[in-house]
């Protein structure tokens, strides 16, 4: 089971926080700093979940081997990195084996106390594309249907 998450944040804008924002600061029994829930909290409740679980089985092995990739690019968009190390490190990732699943921490919870599963993401995908196809369209007449157009 590979666990991704990213620690890195946008720049802050020091005016708007009672404290410094980079900073952990307790107040009313909250915590506040920049990234803490984008995303530092879920990355520490995932790592407190294989915590908890590797304590509960008292040692034993638990059947299943966990990686933990940590972004540090996530937020300021650097397109190399990341996916070259992926792509560096596949066997470290699948332990031999093969991954079974990748649990992405980068969500949210809804309350102070109801964390959220979230199953699917929307983002941002950085693509070209190149459609070829006739000089001239062939959408009727004898080739109408036969032959597979872009358009």
């Amino acid at each position: 089971v590979v666990f991704y998450g990213h620690y890195d944040t946008v720049g802050a804008n020091r005016d708007r926080w009672r404290s410094d924002p980079w900073s952990l600061h307790p107040e009313d029994g909250f915590l506040y700093g920049r990234g803490v829930t984008d995303n530092k909290g879920p990355i520490v409740a995932a790592l407190a979940a294989v915590q908890d679980l590797l304590s509960a089985k008292g040692g034993e092995a638990p059947g299943v081997n966990f990686a933990f990739v940590f972004d540090g690019q996530e937020e300021v968009g650097l397109p190399a990195g990341f996916a070259d190390a992926m792509r560096g490190h596949r066997e470290w990732l699948a332990g031999g084996g093969e991954v079974a699943c990748v649990l992405c921490c980068n969500t949210y919870w809804l309350s102070d106390d109801q964390p959220s599963l979230v199953y699917g993401l929307r983002g941002v995908v950085h693509a070209e594309v190149t459609v070829s196809g006739p000089a001239r369209a062939l959408h009727s007449g004898v080739h109408g249907g036969v032959v597979a157009e872009p358009a």
